[in-house]
């Protein structure tokens, strides 16, 4: 697995300049004093769509057929497509404190240790769902048919949150109500919570991409 993983870091260097406007720019928009939930949550979105910019690098000129000559598994393959994605995120959390203890150091407002919490909490439901729905998804479809695959699934996803919202409406529940009691919870119980959500996803969405790795032919 680190002979794909070290593979896939090769391959992001086609991607360094991209990767140093996304930079660059998050820590612009957080000394301007934008939200760092939103600034955080996009580069978390963006880092994980990189797992899939290796996926169509790898079957690019049959080299996907190349590959599973090698003494790869195709279950292997896919772990380290996922284990590939949370290093990702490491990254930005490894990065995004160090960024964001100066931020808050130069405008000495505290270490806000809370507020923190909430941004990693963000940033790890923000890549188990990217990660989960993107990575089947390119698998099954490819790179020519994945866009609108990926498309169609978000719109579902709207879909669903809007519907949710009307059904609260006409059944006379109060969704801000709901989501303010959820905000009263602590943030060690929270972050619990969402850790075991998110490793369920990935678990499900990481079984389903073995199934569909199975049944490709190269």
């Amino acid at each position: 697995m680190r002979g794909l993983i070290i593979k896939d870091l090769k391959l992001l260097k086609s991607q360094r300049m991209f990767l140093i406007v996304v930079a660059a720019g998050s820590i612009l928009f957080l000394i301007n004093g934008s939200d760092p939930g939103f600034v955080f949550s996009y580069v978390s979105a963006m880092f994980s769509l990189l797992v899939i910019t290796t996926i169509s690098f790898d079957e690019e000129n049959n080299g996907m057929s190349f590959i599973m000559t090698l003494p790869v598994s195709r279950k292997k393959y896919v772990l380290e497509k996922y284990v590939f994605g949370v290093l990702l995120q490491l990254v930005i959390f490894v990065c995004g404190t160090a960024v964001f203890t100066v931020i808050m150091a130069v405008k000495q407002t505290g270490s806000e240790t809370l507020l923190w919490t909430e941004l990693l909490a963000q940033l790890m439901m923000v890549s188990a769902v990217v990660q989960s729905v993107t990575i089947p998804v390119q698998l099954k479809f490819g790179a020519s048919k994945s866009r609108l695959a990926l498309m169609l699934v978000f719109l579902c996803f709207a879909a669903a949150v809007y519907g949710t919202e009307k059904i609260g409406t006409v059944l006379g529940i109060d969704l801000e109500d709901i989501w303010y009691r959820l905000q009263m919870i602590k943030p060690q119980t929270v972050m619990a919570g969402i850790f075991i959500l998110a490793a369920v996803m990935l678990g499900i969405s990481c079984a389903v991409s073995v199934r569909v790795m199975k049944q490709k032919q190269f």
